[in-house]
Order: C-alpha cells, then structure tokens, then sequence
C-alpha cells in the first residue's frame, strides 16, 4: 500500500463521517470534545454504516480481513 491510501483506508471513511459532521461553529475544546463524542457514538450505534465502508470496492480486501472476527 503507498504511504498515503484514504481511498484503502476504511479508518479515513470515518473520519470522513466525523469531518461531515463537524461543519458547525465549534465554540471551545469542551464543545469540540461533544461533538466529536455524539458522532463517534453515532457510528457506534450504526453497524451498517460502518459495514457499508467495506463495501466500497476500493476496501473489500479489508472486509475480507475482518469477516472472521
């Protein structure tokens, strides 16, 4: 894999959900800290979103990877 992959990367796609979802006026670090914890939570109470990242053609190696555990 070439140092820098997003595309292969299936940690990048969530972060990219996070990034999505960070568009709004941050007002300090404990409003930074909120936010980043209620979209976080968000994708942990979302099993299908995270599986939908190992879909994508570019990431089935890793889903591949991750079926057995």
């Amino acid at each position: 894999m070439p140092p820098y992959a997003p595309d292969r990367n299936p940690g990048a796609l969530v972060w990219k959900h996070l990034d999505a979802d960070g568009r709004m006026a941050i007002t300090g670090k404990v409003d930074f800290n909120r936010k980043v914890r209620s979209s976080m939570r968000q994708l942990q109470n979302d099993p299908e979103k995270i599986r939908s990242c190992y879909r994508k053609p570019s990431l089935k190696y890793a889903g591949l990877m991750c079926r057995d555990l």
